[in-house]
């Protein structure tokens, strides 16, 4: 057995480690250094090969039920590996990344200035333009022969993508696209039509810079939905006392099935219905509000169910709290937001220490009251009854650590309920300054077109659901092939005929 001290200096992947920072290790070597050490036949590297088998077959099995099933994996190794998973897996959730612009794509693909080879790397987004996934799909050469639409918009359908950004890099340091980068791309620019995912950009990298095909005006494909909202976008914001109705939303909605006319895969008239049900719900009350009040976001005190005004408490119909929100306090929200992460963490973990300690003969027992919830006031008197006796210092430890908890629970409850109060004074401010030029754009843009954005990506999505089911259901119908097949039917011909015989008939 090869443990990592007993191998060479240059051999050892936590020295390379130390000397070369962590991504100069290939995978199998990362693996071998969360191991640490093989078992008796079987070293650490080989170890590690067999884990990392799973990983490329399927990341996600990775659980501590399929590790512990490797020879030489127990289960100190395997939850050490399932929590530095798991570690990762929540970093990485948590850190979102948003692509708004070729340098985030750039900051995403730094690494491939200096590869030697080709890398052709497929970035997919959700409808919100937030990073889902980046993969490298190809290596070498360029080729329109070796680079297939199947290979790029397959995992772009796994992962419900509503747009992807294709990024490949020059060795030679040359920015110019060829003639197959060309080729390629406007190869993929069609796919891309007939499957409803747009190819927003493709941007080819070198040390010497970068070149967009969409900066450069290279792609031909149109973002319809954009197309529909610059159409119309003048036309909603001069809504005003004279606008009809009706005749705005035949015509917003008759210019929306025009953009999706030849959209293959997608109906234009469920895209149409998305808009009318928009309309019905949300922007025929709207349109008349503004025709009565002019573009101004009025403030509504909220009431009870018996009609008494709540105190403190307001909405704005026209322009909700959460658009003026996104719009200009989106710090404030998240630093709340995080703040309520804290509080169910510390929460979870009361509830958990009551869980164990409050059972029968548990440190928490003396202090339930007899409804069996735990009260600040019994603990409080509890510690004073025990503080000075010996006898019950264990239980004073795990009463004292109580009262931390819920004083720290109680603490964090404070500290939300005032960033609530001065970020509903900082609202209430901004709707007082707000302008008419700024709600115009907050209602038509980030009100409007935002909603029937989402619920036409919704509508891309059930279509791309229904094409990645059927392309796996293609996938079981096909996965023999034809001689394979007809091989089993002559097997079974011949068991059929053979059992035939034996019950006496003639064949």
């Amino acid at each position: 057995m090869k443990r990592i001290k007993e191998m060479q200096v240059f051999d050892k992947p936590r020295e390379k480690m130390n000397k070369k920072g962590s991504r100069a290790l290939s995978d199998i070597e990362l693996l071998a250094v969360l191991l640490g050490s093989g078992i008796k036949g079987k070293d650490v590297f080989n170890l590690a090969g067999d884990i990392l088998k799973i990983a490329r077959s399927d990341f996600n099995s990775l659980n501590i039920d399929n590790l512990t099933k490797i020879d030489g994996i127990g289960l100190a190794k395997a939850t050490q590996i399932s929590a530095a998973i798991e570690f990762s897996r929540r970093f990485l959730i948590k850190e979102e990344v948003k692509i708004m612009s070729s340098d985030d794509i750039l900051k995403l693909t730094d690494d491939l200035k200096s590869k030697k080879q080709e890398y052709f790397i497929v970035i997919t987004l959700d409808g919100a333009h937030n990073l889902i996934q980046k993969r490298v799909v190809f290596i070498g050469t360029l080729n329109r022969t070796l680079i297939h639409p199947r290979e790029i918009f397959a995992d772009a359908l796994t992962d419900r993508a509503a747009d992807i950004i294709l990024v490949h890099n020059h060795p030679s340091g040359s920015l110019e696209p060829s003639k197959e980068d060309l080729n390629v791309t406007k190869q993929l620019e069609d796919a891309g039509k007939i499957l409803g995912i747009n190819i927003l950009d493709h941007i080819i990298v070198s040390k010497s810079g970068y070149y967009s095909f969409q900066e450069n005006k290279m792609l031909n494909s149109i973002d319809v939905l954009k197309k529909w909202e610059n159409n119309n976008i003048n036309k909603l914001k001069k809504i005003n006392k004279n606008t009809a109705p009706k005749k705005l939303i035949e015509e917003i909605s008759e210019d929306l099935l025009n953009c999706f006319e030849n959209i293959k895969l997608i109906d234009k008239y469920d895209i149409y219905q998305q808009l009318m049900d928009y309309w019905s719900e949300t922007m025929h009350d709207d349109v008349y509000i503004i025709m009565e009040n002019d573009w101004k976001a009025d403030i509504n005190e909220i009431k009870d169910s018996k009609g008494k005004i709540k105190k403190g408490e307001w909405n704005s119909e026209l322009l909700p709290k959460e658009i003026v929100i996104g719009k200009y306090f989106l710090q404030d929200k998240e630093k709340i937001d995080e703040l309520n992460i804290k509080k169910e963490n510390i929460k979870r973990y009361i509830e958990e220490f009551e869980e164990e300690n409050g059972s029968e003969g548990g440190l928490l027992e003396e202090v339930k009251s007899s409804d069996g919830k735990i009260k600040k006031k019994n603990v409080e008197l509890r510690i004073k009854e025990i503080k000075t006796d010996a006898e019950f210092v264990d239980e004073l430890e795990v009463l004292l650590k109580y009262l931390k908890l819920i004083a720290k629970e109680s603490a964090i409850n404070a500290e939300i309920k005032k960033a609530e109060y001065e970020l509903d004074e900082k609202l209430l401010n901004k709707y007082k300054e707000l302008n008419e030029d700024e709600t115009k754009t907050l209602v038509v843009e980030d009100k409007w077109f935002s909603a029937i954005k989402m619920r036409i990506i919704e509508e891309k999505e059930k279509v791309s659901q229904k094409l990645a089911q059927r392309i796996q259901e293609l996938a079981l119908r096909y996965e023999n092939k034809l001689s394979v097949l007809e091989k089993n039917t002559i097997k079974l011909e011949q068991k059929v005929k053979s059992h035939l015989k034996e019950m006496g008939f003639e064949v």
